[in-house]
């Protein structure tokens, strides 16, 4: 018997990092931490860094407005997590792991690895 009534299964993820923080993605896409992505429309990504004790430092904008650079930083282990995230591919590329960056004025990045 159909009673006309549409069920969705849903499905809980266990995301421990986002204990250590999280930050929402611009227009309300999700929210990105520092080993993954969760994006509103379910798709979830997490990358196996072993990164722990990961905050949260800043978010670098690019010019063209489409792609982003979230950083994450561990104080007592002196290590960078810098995730770049695309709005209009709504997708994270490989995180880059490091010890110190930075940006040249052209925008171009340059970090370092000890």
């Amino acid at each position: 018997m159909n009673s006309g009534i549409s069920y969705t299964m849903k499905k809980a993820i266990r995301i421990d990092s986002i204990k250590e923080s999280c930050v929402f993605l611009p227009e309300g896409h999700g929210f990105i931490f520092s080993n993954g992505y969760y994006l509103q429309n379910g798709e979830f990504k997490q990358f196996d860094n072993e990164l722990n004790n990961m905050l949260y430092s800043r978010r670098k904008d690019a010019a063209n407005g489409e792609d982003f650079l979230y950083v994450f930083y561990n104080f007592e282990a002196g290590v960078y997590d810098l995730l770049p995230y695309n709005i209009i591919e709504q997708k994270m590329d490989i995180p880059i792991i490091c010890n110190g960056f930075t940006f040249f004025d052209s925008g171009k990045l340059i970090f370092f690895k000890a």
